[in-house]
């Protein structure tokens, strides 16, 4: 990161970015420092915040898309198929 903060990458470089992934998602670095309205969220805004939050209804509750849902574990813990897992 220090590289391309002072311009040091040029055309013709190669540039890996390793543990990025979609918002929210391990390694996201905006996701590092918490903050809404330029305010740090303390301890226990945050643990107000987990503990009003529920999961979302799901979209789909017929088709092949409930069908994935029913029977893969979440991305987080790899998207593998889960035995045993039809509803």
């Amino acid at each position: 990161m220090a590289a391309v903060t002072r311009r040091e990458i040029n055309p013709g470089d190669v540039v890996v970015i390793r543990h990025e992934g979609p918002r929210g998602g391990r390694g996201m670095r905006e996701m590092l420092d918490a903050r809404r309205g330029g305010r740090p969220l303390d301890d226990a805004v945050l643990r107000g915040h987990l503990a009003r939050w529920r999961p979302p209804a799901p979209r789909s509750t017929s088709g092949v898309f409930a069908k994935h849902v029913a029977m893969v574990s979440s991305v987080t813990e790899g998207a593998v198929t889960v035995p045993g897992s039809v509803r």
